[in-house]
């Protein structure tokens, strides 16, 4: 998700993949949603799933930088997400 060619690939994974593949995906964000906002690739792995995702898995992603949100903005990277 932080390689510049491979986040496209989980990208496109949140574009076509199935609930159930995109489900999965979201079991490997938990917990690295805020580090992956931080950086330059990641961010655009998180801000796509905020796009693909339903409601309630939208809560869980954002759950995971509630605190956070200040050095989100603050963040060239992070402030996408926010």
């Amino acid at each position: 998700m932080k390689d510049k060619f491979g986040n496209y690939v989980v990208q496109k994974m949140f574009d076509y993949g199935s609930l159930e593949q995109r489900g999965i995906l979201l079991s490997v964000l938990r917990g690295k949603v805020f580090e992956l906002s931080m950086d330059q690739h990641g961010c655009r792995v998180v801000q796509q799933s905020l796009e693909k995702v339903t409601n309630e898995q939208q809560l869980e992603i954002i759950a995971e930088i509630r605190g956070q949100e200040i050095v989100c903005i603050e963040n060239e990277n992070g402030n996408h997400v926010v």
